[in-house]
């Protein structure tokens, strides 16, 4: 609906609701006025003996019948419109919502999108999925050349992308999106953050906290899990927002 009939219907109502007894008075009154006016003319024009008169009225009955008939006939062509008006304009404003709901989707989606570095494009650094995950919890601990490689692409990845950053920004614009506020996406984003953080307090101390290298391993395979945690939230998150986007493309 375009504004300037949004406009000419907001003041006619106004018109209406603030004037409809003089509005009525003068539909009835207007002709009624007319029909006396012209029957005074014909009056003087018999005494003047003019050739000129007014219908008589027979015609006029005529006149007030179709007249009258006219009114219920607008009002219900009004009413009908009007609810056209009404539906078509709740229809926009819904469409208008949905548009904007998923506008919002696909920014935290692209927000979310920022932390893929952190998970390899899809998997995660440390490759701690399915059978990969099972071979890494056996880590020949007399060989420290893999388990050094994997602490320092998990270190890269942290330092390269800003998670708390990025985790921070995605919490606001989440607690300002009603629809989102009280999702799964919020919560498994709650949760994300708590395993970064322990996953980023695990790496930075796991050399003051191990004191030979079979304690290395332990927190290796513990640095492991809150990874592999942090995988799935993300997933859950992408996945959940894509179902979200597409249920509206249905």
């Amino acid at each position: 609906m375009r504004r300037w009939e949004d406009s000419i219907q907001e003041k006619a109502k106004q018109l209406w609701d603030n004037h409809k007894v003089v509005l009525l008075i003068f539909i009835i009154g207007f002709p009624m006025v007319i029909q006396i006016l012209f029957g005074i003319f014909n009056i003087v024009s018999r005494m003047k003996s003019w050739n000129f008169r007014f219908p008589d009225s027979s015609n006029w009955i005529g006149f007030w019948g179709s007249y009258l008939g006219i009114i219920p006939s607008g009002l219900i062509a009004y009413i009908v419109a009007k609810m056209q008006i009404d539906n078509d304009n709740t229809q926009n404003k819904t469409s208008s919502i949905q548009e904007r709901h998923v506008k919002d989707l696909f920014q935290i989606n692209n927000k979310i999108r920022k932390l893929d570095p952190v998970f390899h494009y899809g998997r995660t650094n440390l490759a701690f999925l399915n059978n990969e995950f099972d071979k890494i919890k056996k880590v020949d601990i007399k060989n420290s050349e893999d388990l050094e490689f994997q602490l320092e692409r998990s270190e890269e990845s942290l330092r390269k992308v800003e998670i708390f950053v990025v985790i921070g920004e995605l919490m606001l614009d989440i607690q300002m999106m009603p629809q989102l506020r009280d999702s799964n996406i919020y919560k498994n984003l709650r949760r994300l953050e708590t395993d970064f953080d322990m996953l980023s307090e695990q790496i930075n101390n796991i050399y003051n906290d191990a004191e030979d290298r079979s304690d290395e391993v332990m927190l290796f395979r513990h640095i492991a899990g809150l990874y592999k945690a942090c995988f799935f939230h993300y997933k859950e998150m992408l996945e959940i927002l894509s179902n979200k986007i597409y249920k509206y493309y249905e």
